[in-house]
């Protein structure tokens, strides 16, 4: 997962739709406890945004448990075929082509997982009240205003300093300690980046925007339909044009110093992420084994 260095910096508030909060599942489960305890993480997660009647929370929790038994039967299997690919990977295989593989069936992951919430999203959508729209949409801007405020009082000297450090912990969690020739490198690479605080913040915005706009138009149906599947499925389509090309600069940029990066790695560093790997194998295998327990 050398392509998560960039998936942290890029995808970080990408799929912050605010609509109910639980498309908490697109970022995944990195504990099995947590995993088999989604419904109650979920509905905790909802109670920030959104206070659920008791008939609203069971429909929640119902759904949920249709949802996981898919994860484990069909999703699954699909992680292990990835991580199975990244748990002999060697540097002779680093290419564009590979990161941009990688990339792209992290997306498919989340996209899978978001076209399947869709319809029960949209039921529980349609059953919030008056009361209900408000709140959520008044909890949606204060926690935007939050996130909004991490860099606001920050000039372009401290932002660059907290992307070396958000880029390292990245890098470090799965190589482990740097070298100074890596740490250089991070370092130049987070000189080089595009700052998007100002798009991120926008975007945040535009989409409190079409939350409010959609729940203005709840009595018609296909537009309800039309612009929440939007919401769910490409939430990248509220990214205005400038923005959009700084994103690809950014990736474009991260690929190149991935790449860098990953080529300089020693023997301990890919021991130590072929660990991290395997870890997350074992992780998936338990899981998908509670299938056939449950049958």
């Amino acid at each position: 997962m050398l392509s998560r260095i960039y998936v942290r910096m890029t995808a970080s508030g990408r799929f912050i739709l605010g609509l109910l909060g639980m498309l908490l599942l697109l970022t995944g489960c990195s504990n099995k406890m947590v995993y088999n305890h989604l419904d109650w993480v979920v509905l905790e997660y909802i109670d920030d945004y959104v206070t659920l009647t008791d008939e609203q929370e069971e429909l929640v929790e119902e759904r949920l448990d249709v949802l996981l038994q898919w994860h484990r039967e069909s999703e699954l299997p699909i992680y292990l075929s990835q991580l199975q690919l990244l748990s002999t990977l060697t540097e002779t295989q680093l290419s564009k082509p590979f990161l941009v593989a990688q990339r792209e069936a992290l997306t498919q992951h989340r996209y899978r997982i978001a076209q399947k919430l869709a319809p029960d999203l949209y039921a529980l959508a349609l059953s919030l009240s008056q009361a209900q729209q408000d709140e959520l949409l008044k909890n949606m801007a204060k926690a935007h205003r939050k996130r909004d405020e991490k860099y606001a009082d920050l000039n372009e000297k401290e932002i660059r300093e907290r992307y070396q450090e958000f880029f390292v912990e990245g890098a470090e969690e799965w190589l482990g300690e740097l070298t100074p020739a890596q740490q250089a490198l991070i370092k130049q690479w987070s000189q080089e980046v595009t700052i998007t605080t100002a798009d991120w913040r926008a975007y945040r915005a535009a989409l409190r925007q079409a939350v409010e706009e959609l729940f203005k138009h709840k009595q018609e149906p296909h537009y309800f339909q039309q612009h929440l599947t939007r919401l769910l499925l490409d939430p990248e389509s509220y990214h205005g044009d400038a923005f959009k090309q700084k994103l690809q600069s950014n990736v474009d940029l991260a690929d190149g110093y991935i790449l860098q990066i990953a080529r300089s790695m020693n023997a301990a560093q890919w021991r130590h992420f072929h660990r991290e790997i395997s870890d997350w194998q074992e992780l998936a295998n338990e899981l998908h084994a509670q299938v056939a327990a449950n049958r």
